[in-house]
């Protein structure tokens, strides 16, 4: 068989991812830090806040 054709039979059966990265979903925040208020977003299913640029500032509970 071709090779396109078998790349596409393994995607079918689920051996095959089209991404392989995990992504998040994450809702816009403001995080007060002090006197300062950061902007940040928020994962609520793990419980992990981000800052925008996607290092992990903190961990809170997860709902």
């Amino acid at each position: 068989m071709e090779a396109w054709r078998d790349r596409l039979d393994k995607y079918f059966n689920g051996e095959l991812k089209l991404f392989e990265e995990n992504y998040t979903i994450t809702y816009p925040c403001i995080l007060k830090r002090g006197r300062k208020r950061i902007k940040a977003k928020i994962d609520f299913q793990h419980g992990i806040v981000y800052n925008l640029k996607g290092k992990e500032i903190r961990k809170v509970k997860a709902i």
